[in-house]
């Protein structure tokens, strides 16, 4: 301490720092971190999770509210919209990638099924899931992340199960 007030300048000081680290007198500072260094996404991207069905359809899966929103708004107006019929759950999209034919009926009961599993349904036998293509759902001004909502939906009723993952072969 009677040293401190005479320091000359910041070379002195660092001097004296590590002298007093090396007496454990004091801690050394943590090192500095690169921001987003241990990030695995950049901030506003989506990762949903990616399935493929039996005829080889994608299907995108939110993981949150924040990501149900982006993925539904950012889908194309003819891919396919699904979610449970009155509960809480991710938003699902059958992505159509430029087929002009609708997808088969197994199709849609895959795409179903994962709305159903991804959901509060889960552990139901059967659930009802609602579906209609993107151009149908909306977001109220003003909603919460997450909220739609749909019109000209169909409904069908699927056992909840996970399908294939897409980098599954």
């Amino acid at each position: 301490l009677d040293r401190l007030p005479k320091i000359p300048d910041e070379n002195s000081f660092g001097q004296l720092r590590t002298e007093l680290e090396a007496h454990k007198l004091v801690k050394a500072p943590k090192p500095k971190q690169q921001k987003n260094q241990n990030r695995k996404r950049a901030p506003g991207e989506i990762h949903p999770r990616r399935y493929r069905t039996r005829d080889g359809w994608l299907v995108l899966v939110g993981r949150n509210n924040q990501e149900n929103d982006k993925l539904t708004k950012g889908s194309a107006r003819e891919d396919i919209f699904f979610h449970v019929h009155g509960c809480p759950g991710s938003h699902v999209i059958l992505k159509q990638e430029g087929r002009a034919e609708k997808p088969p009926k197994n199709t849609m009961k895959e795409a179903a099924s994962l709305a159903a599993y991804w959901s509060k349904a889960r552990n139901s036998k059967l659930a009802p899931v609602s579906y209609t293509e993107i151009r149908y759902v909306n977001k109220p001004k003003g909603a919460p992340a997450g909220l739609v909502t749909i019109k000209n939906e169909k409904s069908i009723m699927v056992q909840p199960h996970e399908i294939r993952k897409e980098d599954e072969t």
